[in-house]
């Protein structure tokens, strides 16, 4: 006699002394991807040396699931129907809409969703009585899919009516919490041996409200699953929600930590940058920066901060080269720093190349200079 596999969750039954065909493969691998759409599971072993709890099976209904392999095929059940049933009610939700747009103010106020048996019968009357094909069409599709999420809701009750009651999610409630309270107040089991066992697996961190969580515990395997219940999300969808939400959270982390270090690093330069309008004297006079009288020195008129445009940061550099073709000028005879009271040889240097063709200002006094406003005259 061939014996079964008991570790695969899922079972195609074949003739005896036959390979499974293509069909039966394919159809097996249909079934996996839709029942990991549909509901998540987490199942350990408890490997405690100690007395096995009394609370032992599965169900707690008076139910014939007598093992955790079990009570995970019905799960499986439970978690494809209830994606089919949310596709239905999805479907009838957008029918709806548009039959009640063009409805009569009588039938508005009808939830299509949860038509009770008079509701029905005043559709179908309407259905037979209206002239216009697309409404009467309409009211066909919306009779239809309700008579479907009807089956589906009683095909659900049955296999749960044979499973413990599972947990019901509400907001705020977590797997963990969910779970450690199943094993300490229902199983009676101690805290920490709880945690222990609960630790071993990896718990679904996307709880939705009004997903359902099912716990099982045999006294050496625990099992717990997740499948959509009356939420308007799978599973699945929520934890690729999360995830998204995780990427975008982290993305904008770093995004604003770029941001303030690219401030910071702003702020630094500023406040550590000597900044300097540079030109020669003919067209500092020219623009009124420099004010020069008959037998005077050159004196600062008032300029705008706007103007020095120029900057150097002296945490890198203390140096200012100064060409003398920049200016138009045949060579560099001296230089000024204003506001005249800098002083050369203690503030700054001047130091010009034997041609005379360019020139080097140096800043010896940084902690002076720094996130300060200077005008440079060249002559």
């Amino acid at each position: 006699m061939a014996t079964q596999d008991d570790t695969q969750p899922i079972k195609i039954p074949y003739p005896v002394g036959k390979k499974p065909t293509g069909l039966y493969i394919t159809i097996a691998a249909l079934a996996v991807v839709i029942i990991v759409l549909g509901a998540v599971l987490f199942i350990t072993t408890d490997t405690d040396n100690g007395e096995e709890n009394n609370k032992q099976t599965p169900g707690s209904q008076g139910n014939p699931i007598l093992s955790l392999q079990m009570a995970q095929q019905e799960i499986d059940r439970i978690g494809i129907l209830e994606s089919d049933l949310r596709q239905k009610q999805d479907e009838i939700v957008l029918l709806s809409k548009n039959y009640k747009e063009n409805a009569a103010p009588d039938l508005a106020s009808i939830d299509m969703l949860n038509l009770s048996e008079q509701e029905q019968d005043i559709l179908r009357q309407k259905m037979n009585e209206e002239g216009d094909v697309s409404i009467k069409s309409l009211l066909e599709d919306i009779l239809e899919r309700n008579a479907a999420i009807q089956q589906l809701q009683g095909r659900i009750q049955k296999i749960e009516s044979l499973l413990p009651r599972p947990h019901i999610v509400s907001k705020g409630e977590t797997h963990f919490q969910i779970a450690w309270n199943f094993l300490v107040n229902e199983k009676e089991l101690a805290p920490a041996r709880a945690e222990r066992i609960i630790k071993k697996i990896s718990l679904f961190d996307a709880l939705v409200p009004g997903f359902k969580v099912w716990n099982f515990y045999s006294g050496r395997e625990y099992g717990t699953f997740v499948t959509q219940g009356n939420a308007a999300i799978s599973p699945y969808e929520a934890k690729q929600r999360a995830k998204h939400k995780l990427v975008a959270s982290r993305d904008r982390a770093i995004k604003e930590l770029s941001k303030k270090e690219k401030e910071s690093k702003k702020y630094q330069k500023q406040i550590n940058s000597l900044y300097y309008h540079l030109d020669s004297k003919k067209n500092l006079v020219k623009k009124r920066m420099l004010k020069q009288g008959f037998l005077q020195p050159a004196k600062l008129k008032d300029i705008s901060p706007e103007d020095f445009k120029r900057s150097v940061d002296l945490r890198k550099t203390d140096t200012i080269v100064i060409s003398a073709a920049e200016f138009e000028l045949k060579r560099i005879k001296k230089i000024l720093l204003f506001p005249r009271f800098y002083i050369e040889g203690q503030d700054y240097s001047i130091t010009l190349s034997e041609d005379k063709q360019s020139a080097s200002l140096t800043i010896l006094d940084k902690a002076k200079l720094k996130n300060e406003r200077v005008l440079i005259s060249v002559e």
